[in-house]
C-alpha cells in the first residue's frame, strides 16, 4: 500500500468508509448522550449522499470510465468500502469486553454491501 502503487478502488473506499462512519457515529452519539432527539436527528444518510454523489461523479469522470467499467469499478469500490468497515470494526472491538454499538452497525453494513452489493451501491450512492 505504501511501497508501490495500489488499486484506486482502495482509495475511492477510504472516503466512502469515512462518509459512512461519519453516519454511524453521530447516529450512535445520539442514542447515548442525551440529545433531544425531538429537535435533533444527528446525520442522516440524506444529508451526506449528494456529497458521496458529487465526489463519485468527479471522480469516474477524471478516470474517464466507460459506462460498464463505471459500474464494476463502483462494485469493487464498495466491496473494499465492506472490508475497510470490517477492519475499522476489528480495530475498534480489541481490548474491549463488549462490542461497542457502533461496531455492531459497521458490520451490518458490511453485511449489507457484501450480500448484496448492488442493492447497496442504489441505497448508499445512486439513488
Amino acid at each position: 500500500e505504501i511501497a508501490s502503487f495500489g488499486d484506486p478502488c482502495w482509495d475511492v473506499a477510504s472516503t466512502f468508509q469515512s462518509y459512512f462512519l461519519y453516519w454511524i457515529d453521530f447516529e450512535i452519539f445520539n442514542q447515548y448522550n442525551s440529545v433531544n432527539t425531538e429537535t435533533y436527528q444527528g446525520i442522516r444518510l440524506e444529508q451526506i449522499k449528494p456529497s458521496i454523489q458529487v465526489f463519485w461523479n468527479s471522480y469516474k469522470e477524471q478516470m474517464g470510465y466507460a459506462k460498464n467499467e463505471e459500474e464494476k469499478k463502483l462494485q469493487k469500490t464498495m466491496q473494499f468500502c465492506a472490508l475497510k468497515l470490517i477492519h475499522t470494526c476489528m480495530e475498534s472491538v480489541k481490548g474491549q469486553s463488549q462490542m461497542p454499538a457502533s461496531s455492531a452497525k459497521m458490520l451490518q453494513l458490511s453485511l449489507n454491501i457484501l450480500s448484496k452489493p448492488t442493492q447497496a451501491i442504489n441505497q448508499l450512492i445512486i439513488n
